[in-house]
């Protein structure tokens, strides 16, 4: 029979029930566990893996309880029971309670200052010292259900017990490894407890060996735990993989999909065959649970790209065979999907958006925002959607954009992308206590201000100059490096060295053409600006710092000139020739603004500027060249797809850009 030490200090376990009002003396030391070689003072002994029973008198008190209409009602039938309950009893009782708290959605009855209910978790826990490594197991599972209820340390305490047990967890049923790995994930227990991990892993590995082993539900569950928790452990991966591939085939489903959304959730690189299978099941299973999570886990492969699948996909939902389709997550996570891989298709987009338009009052906010930002991502109009959707958002009222305000700002980006302004919706973003609890949606806000100013005429709500001040300066002190890729490089490169033959004085330095921060929230790959001979106009010196304070006062002018370049303040007061200063329309780079004819940006496009399946261009780039030639900036555009051709030809490469730079305009 396996036993477990015997408990010392039996009072810091009641503590962890006891109502937060109770204070204990600053004298009381809560002793530490430790193991002794004590065996049961009470009950039979139960064989190794098998929760002790209770006694059979108390058959009666347990079925009225299962009866109970709630959790408290179930208090007051124990409450009023006097016979005396060993600690096995009161396991029995907890376990009853929990079935009630599962089966009748008895979640919102308030236990946690329950006086009975504190007195049964006191007994339990200060009676450990009896309990059996299945008896651990099984009050760890009551936990569980009833955790909100429940002390997160009185479970870490079971855990620390079962922990100890050591290589006897190898003993346990597949149903009471999945409940532990579920208490560690349910409890949160992200630190801690690796030894019981290992315990568990070695556990699992010993029976994914085995050819019989079909205990797939419990397998899945486990797997979930661990990939919620964010603690998947590096020796599970191998033997679960194994026994994926021998036992694919015959799994159920769900199951299947469980276990390929956890692997995919906790970085875990998957074959090319998982994938497939992933397709396989997205296609033909008519459960909404397997397609949706496998829709996620096929979001977040990025790197297997198979056109037939969505081929398929496209044929099934205009079919009439795809009636679990009109599950609003289940929408929702295929529109988020074709959006993750950037797969550009206009007839399954049309048909989603048929699909959706009945939905949408039925959608949670995160679907909501995931459904709409598709059509903005592909820059793919849909005015029937967007329509219905805008008088559903205006119904719901401000309420809706402040509780869910990174949906409802993601939303509105679609609108902008697809030049649509609903106005009600809009001001819900300008007030100034949405804008201090979303930092985080600044750029969108900067972008719904410039469709503002370059539209004049439709009187679009707008930012305040202090509120567009504050942002600015807060998008400004916080801008990252840019790092930039070797197809970036080679093109700014082949940039400099073309302009800078172009100079009057080409014997002086090398011209340097540095990436630039708009005043509209902007950052552009290269901004050129040019006399009225196409000579360029040097930007300056690279090494220059910026002043954080000298941003600010940037920042805070009170007139917005957006179509002014950014321009460079220098710290050391020698250069300020060079730097700012101020005249009637604001701030301007040292007369460089005001001596240009041509205001270029440079905009390079990678792969990901596009779909995957095509050149047609994303929403991102669509919406920073409508806005940014509205301020008066030439956006020109170099494409991956044009300039990969080129090799590292410079001569190829540099007639490419004077085409791009000067003989677009002559024409």
């Amino acid at each position: 029979m396996h036993t477990l030490g015997r408990l010392h200090g039996r009072f810091q376990f009641q503590r962890l029930f006891l109502p937060s009002s109770f204070s204990f003396s600053s004298s009381l030391v809560s002793p530490k566990l430790t193991r002794a070689s004590s065996t049961r003072s009470a009950g039979p002994p139960p064989s190794q893996y098998q929760a002790t029973k209770t006694n059979p008198d108390n058959n009666s008190l347990l079925s009225s309880i299962l009866r109970a209409e709630s959790l408290n009602s179930s208090m007051e039938i124990l409450g009023k029971y006097k016979k005396p309950l060993s600690v096995f009893d009161r396991l029995q009782v907890l376990k009853a309670v929990s079935e009630i708290r599962s089966y009748k959605k008895a979640m919102y009855s308030p236990l946690r200052n329950n006086e009975t209910f504190q007195k049964l978790c006191n007994n339990i826990m200060g009676d450990l010292h009896l309990l059996s490594l299945p008896d651990l197991v099984q009050l760890l599972s009551c936990f569980s259900k009833l955790r909100t209820s429940i002390n997160p340390r009185a479970a870490d305490t079971v855990l620390s017990l079962i922990e100890e047990s050591g290589k006897s967890l190898s003993g346990l049923p597949p149903p009471d490894i999945g409940s532990i790995v579920n208490s560690l994930a349910l409890f949160n227990i992200r630190t801690g407890r690796t030894e019981l991990i290992d315990h568990i892993v070695a556990a699992l590995k010993i029976r994914l060996a085995l050819h019989t082993y079909d205990q797939h539900y419990w397998l899945k569950k486990t797997c979930r735990s661990f990939a919620v928790l964010g603690r998947w452990p590096e020796k599970l991966t191998d033997p679960l993989l194994g026994y994926l591939y021998r036992s694919i085939d015959v799994m159920d489903d769900y199951s299947v999909a469980i276990i390929i959304w956890s692997l995919q959730k906790s970085n875990i690189p998957l074959e090319d065959w998982i994938f497939e299978k992933t397709s396989t099941l997205i296609l033909e299973s008519e459960s909404t649970s397997v397609v949706s999570h496998l829709l996620w886990v096929s979001g977040k492969s990025l790197h297997y790209y198979n056109k037939e699948f969505y081929d398929k996909m496209r044929e099934i939902l205009l079919s009439s065979k795809a009636r679990h389709w009109c599950d609003p997550r289940l929408l929702s996570h295929m529109l988020w999907m074709l959006a993750k891989v950037r797969h550009y298709d206009p007839v399954l987009l049309d048909r989603a958006a048929e699909v959706a338009l009945p939905l949408l009052c039925r959608m949670e906010p995160q679907d909501l925002s995931n459904s709409v930002y598709a059509y903005g991502f592909f820059n793919h109009p849909s005015p029937a959607l967007f329509k219905a959707l805008e008088e559903l958002l205006v119904s719901y009222g401000s309420t809706y954009a402040f509780q869910n305000s990174q949906a409802f700002v993601n939303i509105l980006w679609s609108f902008l992308v697809l030049e649509l302004y609903p106005v009600p919706l809009i001001e819900q973003v300008f007030k100034d206590e949405f804008i201090k609890a979303n930092s985080h949606s600044f750029q969108t806000i900067m972008q719904l201000d410039n469709a503002s100013m370059t539209n004049p005429h439709l009187s679009l709500p707008s930012l305040s100059p202090s509120q567009r001040s504050s942002i600015l300066s807060e998008m400004l002190i916080t801008k990252h490096a840019i790092f930039r890729s070797r197809f970036e490089r080679n093109i700014t490169e082949t940039l400099e060295k073309l302009l800078h033959f172009k100079k009057v004085d080409s014997s002086k330095d090398k011209l340097f053409i540095p990436e630039a921060h708009m005043p509209n929230g902007y950052t552009v790959d290269a901004e050129i600006l040019l006399d009225e001979n196409d000579d360029p106009i040097p930007p300056g010196n690279k090494h220059f710092k910026w002043s954080l304070a000298a941003w600010k006062k940037l920042c805070m002018e009170d007139v917005p000139v957006p179509w002014k370049r950014l321009s460079k303040i220098f710290k050391d007061t020698k250069n300020k020739g060079e730097g700012l200063y101020n005249i009637s329309s604001g701030w301007v780079d040292g007369g460089r603004v005001a001596a240009a004819k041509r205001r270029i940006i440079i905009e390079i496009d990678g792969p990901l500027h596009f779909a995957a399946n095509g050149n047609h261009k994303l929403g991102r780039s669509v919406i920073k060249r409508r806005q940014l030639e509205a301020f008066g900036w030439e956006f020109i555009q170099v494409p991956y797809y044009e300039w990969e051709p080129l090799g590292y030809d410079y001569t190829l490469q540099s007639e490419y850009l004077k085409n791009k730079l000067f003989t677009k305009k002559n024409n």
